[in-house]
């Protein structure tokens, strides 16, 4: 399986946060209460994850860029996968080729309507 294709396999995230997560994405936010687990797709889990656990490292004061303290955190946060994704094989079909009939008219060229030049300049003065 691809990285692409692991990246879309759906795995539960749960807020082990006592306040509620609002997650962003996209420009859309999504709220996630406090205990609650949801599934989402493992890019975007693992993004809501990385905020979440900063988020919980910063209220505690400790340093949020220590992967030892984030280890434990990211294990609660990230559940198993759900739904793996795999991987479709696109079967292409023939093009259709349409007979049609022929016109009298086909093959032969457009007769065009005469249009004669513009007169330019004034017109001659009468004495």
């Amino acid at each position: 399986m691809t990285d692409e294709l692991k990246n879309l396999s759906v795995v539960n995230f749960t807020n082990v946060d006592n306040h509620d997560f609002e997650g962003m994405w996209g420009g859309q936010t999504t709220l996630i209460k406090a205990g609650e687990t949801r599934q989402f797709p493992k890019f975007l889990a693992e993004h809501y994850c990385k905020h979440l656990v900063d988020r919980i490292l910063l209220r505690g004061g400790l340093v949020w860029t220590d992967a030892a303290l984030r280890k434990p955190y990211e294990d609660k946060i990230l559940g198993k996968v759900v739904v793996e994704a795999k991987e479709v094989k696109v079967v292409e079909k023939a093009p259709v080729v349409e007979q049609r009939q022929v016109t009298e008219f086909e093959g032969k060229p457009k007769e065009e309507p005469k249009v004669e030049p513009k007169k330019r300049g004034r017109k001659p003065k009468v004495v």
